[in-house]
């Protein structure tokens, strides 16, 4: 079915100046802005693949600074919709994998309906996993990165706002 994580080489704490030094502001950032930082962090340092596989395509065409960025800032809403057994969406919409799934509730189940808008079909275009199965997979995702976050640019991890995403999480669990 679904499979959404990173695998990391040979981790290390990146020297300082190579973080860039960014200072972010609680008006004009978020903690997208410290996880895109992030992000161009380990993927200019080329450690991490953001890898996502299924509905018939082992490995989708997705990156760890567009793609794992924008799945990351998703992941409060789509935790919150499933503690509330809610419907969400993890969209994938950047120039070149353009996938939308689409997390439908039902009993202790969710059924994921991928959409393609390129000439890729996903066959099967839908699937199920349990709902707590979804729930490990997103919340998976996010402690792997937050994990990598500490190791390579612990600076980064410890920023105000990024910490106020992770403690959301954590409080969503």
């Amino acid at each position: 079915m679904l499979r959404m994580s990173l695998f990391a080489r040979q981790l290390h704490q990146l020297p300082q100046n190579e973080l860039g030094g960014r200072r972010y502001s609680e008006e004009l950032d978020d903690a997208l802005s410290v996880i895109c930082d992030i992000c161009d962090v380990i993927h200019d340092a080329d450690l991490v693949d953001f890898v996502v596989s299924g509905f018939g395509q082992d490995a989708w065409p997705v990156d760890v600074r567009t793609d794992l960025a924008v799945v990351l800032g998703q992941i409060p809403d789509a935790i919150s919709a499933i503690k509330h057994d809610e419907p969400f969406d993890l969209d994938f919409f950047e120039q070149g994998v353009e996938r939308y799934l689409k997390f439908l509730p039902c009993e202790n189940r969710y059924t994921i309906q991928c959409t393609s808008l390129t000439d890729w079909l996903p066959n099967p275009p839908d699937g199920e996993m349990s709902k707590s199965d979804v729930k490990d997979l997103i919340l998976g995702l996010a402690k792997q990165f937050v994990d990598i976050a500490e190791k390579v640019c612990p600076k980064l991890a410890v920023e105000p706002l990024f910490l106020g995403w992770t403690t959301q999480l954590r409080r969503l669990q």
